[in-house]
């Protein structure tokens, strides 16, 4: 699945479709942006639209929409509570408000997350704040210098053992004479 940019266009029409709540909490994810209540996400832009954590009865009339899904960014299939609205969506306006404000109300309605359910306002908006711990760094690796190649031995052939000679005879006085 090759991923979408979300055009510069549907930012002002998202934020614009958004509560106004203390309580909402807007971040950037992924080159969208994603809408957070009591720690739980609930719409986002993705693509050319808009995703929203939707309850059953909500959730089974947008998906009767034309080009409604499930959200599934990774393409595995998977079913969530969560649905991608068609992009026709985000051109109607009073539409894309409805469609937010139910996944609103449905966020609101679920338990805070566990790291957020015990913290006051003041508490959430230090952890909000904290700053990231600094990763310690990978030890380093020892450089090892690269072995020369060994040197091909040169090939030396080896000298064939040579032949005994027969000693020569020695020429008989007889020989001699003949040789004359």
């Amino acid at each position: 699945m090759a991923m979408v940019k979300v055009p510069a266009e549907n930012e002002p029409l998202f934020l614009a479709a958004l509560p106004s709540d203390p309580r909402l909490e807007i971040i950037r994810m992924f080159g969208g942006m994603v809408a957070k209540v009591n720690g739980h996400v609930f719409a986002g832009l993705f693509g050319r639209s808009a995703m929203v954590l939707l309850p059953e009865p909500d959730r089974t009339a947008a998906l009767k929409l034309e080009g409604a899904a499930f959200f599934n960014p990774m393409g595995s299939g998977a079913r969530s509570k969560k649905v991608m609205l068609p992009e026709t969506v985000m051109l109607d306006a009073p539409a894309l408000q409805r469609w937010i404000r139910r996944a609103f109300d449905a966020a609101t309605r679920m338990p805070p997350k566990p790291a957020l359910a015990n913290q006051s306002e003041t508490d959430r908006e230090a952890v909000k704040k904290k700053p990231v711990a600094k990763k310690k760094p990978l030890a380093k690796k020892k450089l090892v210098a690269k072995k020369k190649p060994l040197a091909k031995k040169k090939r030396v052939a080896k000298k064939k053992p040579v032949a005994k000679k027969k000693p020569l005879a020695k020429k008989t006085p007889a020989a001699k004479r003949g040789s004359r």
